[in-house]
């Protein structure tokens, strides 16, 4: 799935149930990497050397635009209900039973 563009912000009428959706697809997403990571950090015992430190660079990268989407779910109202129920239905057809929509939705819905 291609990443919204979270460069430009749009009036709340310019974008469609299926963009909002991609917006709370991003910001989950990014939610899920920086828990994953959080979670690989605490368990680590590496001491600090130039390897850590270019995979926090590369991680600040990846999780720029969930912060960016975020800002712009926050300035929408009612598409942000339709582009709620897009995104849900999406995550839904991901994973068939409780169990699985469960894991998908603490996980922040990426495969590892």
């Amino acid at each position: 799935m291609r990443p919204p563009d979270t460069d430009r912000q749009p009036d709340a009428g310019e974008l469609t149930a299926g963009e909002v959706g991609d917006l709370f697809e991003t910001v989950s997403a990014a939610n899920g990497r920086m828990a994953r990571e959080v979670h690989q950090i605490i368990g680590s015992r590496a001491a600090v050397s130039q390897a850590p430190v270019d995979r926090f660079t590369r991680l600040a990268d990846e999780l720029r635009p969930g912060p960016a989407a975020r800002a712009q779910l926050g300035a929408l109202d009612a598409e942000l209900l339709a582009g709620t129920a897009v995104w849900t239905q999406h995550r839904r057809g991901q994973a068939g039973t409780a169990a699985e929509r469960t894991e998908v939705r603490w996980s922040g819905g990426l495969s590892a």
